[in-house]
């Protein structure tokens, strides 16, 4: 048996959902979604969790964070917490399980908003983490591992605060602190091997536009340079006085 975390947005991809859900349960898995207190559930989604028997989990109001500015620039996507809802996700589900004493052997971490194809069987390891890609990254969007494994990955709360605390280093586009780059330094930093699954294929399915990472960049050397425009205004209105 093992439990499937659905985390994130559902919006309209309920038939996307069902697919997932059917490759991946198979009638041996119990499912979980964590839906903040403000927000509601559309009919089709929740007809869906009474076809799957999902568990519904209150994750209590939304949360309010500060962002960098210079993340809110150059990675203004990648850049929201969604990892404040990982951490609420998992402590729900840790005390459903407190209740139940029935945990699980594998964990699966599920956005909405993928398609998981060609599924084979599930690798089953105590130390290893096995993930969407691994392409220099670690996938934020797909996991999954064993209990011990799967709660240090549902933590990287812990590691963004401490790397959103430091001065920010932007010159190493792999190093920058959002999404699975900051999910690949929190694994390593928690000593957790991760590799790719060769018998899963999944792809996020959303319609978006193709912004180039220069345009970013450019973005944040105009807010630099206003910054220092506006310093150098001060200085010489105190050297005028």
């Amino acid at each position: 048996m093992f439990d499937i975390l659905i985390v994130g947005l559902i919006r309209n991809q309920q038939n996307l959902l069902r697919i997932n859900l059917e490759q991946l349960a198979r009638g041996r898995a119990r499912c979980f979604y964590g839906i903040y207190s403000d927000e509601t559930l559309l009919p089709e989604t929740k007809s869906l969790f009474k076809r799957f028997d999902v568990t519904v989990l209150d994750l209590g109001p939304s949360p309010t964070y500060s962002i960098p500015i210079a993340l809110k620039i150059l990675e203004p996507k990648n850049s929201r917490n969604s990892y404040i809802l990982f951490d609420r996700m998992n402590k729900m589900w840790d005390e459903y399980l407190g209740k139940c004493h029935d945990p699980a052997s594998t964990i699966i971490r599920l956005r909405p908003d993928m398609l998981v194809t060609k599924v084979g069987q599930l690798p089953s390891s105590n130390t290893i983490l096995y993930v969407g890609h691994d392409y220099g990254i670690a996938s934020d969007n797909f996991a999954f591992g064993s209990k011990n494994t799967m709660s240090i990955y549902m933590n990287a709360i812990e590691t963004l605060r401490k790397e959103w605390s430091k001065p920010l280093n932007i010159s190493n586009y792999h190093n920058i602190p959002v999404g699975e780059r900051l999910m690949r330094t929190h694994l390593i930093k928690n000593d957790v091997i991760f590799k790719r699954p060769m018998n899963i294929t999944i792809r996020i399915v959303r319609k978006y536009r193709a912004i180039y990472k220069l345009t970013g960049y450019w973005k944040l050397f105009v807010y630099l340079m206003k910054d220092a425009t506006s310093v150098l205004s001060d200085l010489c209105s105190m050297n005028n006085e």
